[in-house]
């Protein structure tokens, strides 16, 4: 299992920045999402609580996106069960920690490679290429989330 982890500064509170970050809607500010969808609603109806399942089309594919867990404004996790790369998602995390009135924002996202492609340089590779995406995206939230203010 290769692991890609980010974190950003947020200039906003806690709540705001867990909303911002884990609302398919943000999503829509972002120059690579298309649309999104909800393919079932979570705990209160809400997108980004356990059991919610969402559909976010990129301009390169899509996600169908799994949320198992979620606490707010703490903590969401979630799974693909498809994506546009052909390796197996292993499940991901956004964490929020509070420090005055900004928010601390750890966001890990894991896939399994198949076993042909688990030799040191080409998994090397991948990460960090991954790893790369996750902290595009992130920053990219974080810009959108911040210019809401």
């Amino acid at each position: 299992i290769l692991k890609s982890e980010v974190e950003v500064l947020v200039n906003l509170p806690i709540e705001a920045t867990f909303d911002a970050f884990t609302d398919p809607q943000t999503y829509l500010k972002t120059p690579v999402v298309k649309s999104v969808n909800l393919l079932k609603p979570g705990i209160g109806g809400a997108p980004n609580t356990a059991g919610a399942l969402r559909e976010i089309n990129l301009l390169a594919g899509k996600l169908v996106e799994e949320i198992p867990s979620a606490e707010r404004p703490n903590f969401m996790e979630y799974r693909f069960h498809e994506w546009p790369v052909p390796f197996k998602h292993a499940g991901g995390t956004m964490r929020f920690y509070a420090i005055g009135k900004q928010t601390r924002v750890v966001w890990d996202s894991a896939f399994e490679l198949p076993g042909f492609l688990a030799i040191p340089f080409v998994s090397d590779f991948l990460n960090k290429t991954y790893g790369f995406s996750l902290e595009r995206l992130a920053r990219e939230l974080k810009r959108v989330a911040e210019i809401a203010i």
